[in-house]
């Protein structure tokens, strides 16, 4: 059961970093996203802190209200930067005919 309960924690934390990500970037309070998502304040509070995980039917609401895909809400997308290294400032050297 712990194992289960490690994965509904980290599936709660991203829903609530998405959520609450998607809101801001759409210029939505709360009160408004809960409004448009046919949801409770109390409800959308508890979803953004990460202290529920929200059924099916609230997540549907929610991509709706956001104009997002549910995955949108559920998977985490971490993006990582990629580290441009120039010819000069390798350590391997290609040679003209390598390139």
């Amino acid at each position: 059961m712990q194992a289960q309960n490690g994965t509904n924690g980290k599936l709660k934390a991203t829903i609530a970093r998405n959520v609450r990500k998607l809101r801001i970037l759409a210029h939505l309070s709360k009160y408004r996203l809960a409004k448009r998502a046919g949801l409770g304040l109390i409800h959308l509070s508890r979803i953004e802190r990460g202290s529920i995980l929200p059924g099916t039917v609230a997540l549907s609401r929610l991509a709706g209200a956001l104009h997002v895909s549910l995955d949108r809400l559920v998977l985490s997308r971490r993006v990582r930067r990629k580290r441009v290294v120039r010819s000069e400032e390798s350590e391997f050297h290609l040679s003209p005919l390598d390139r």
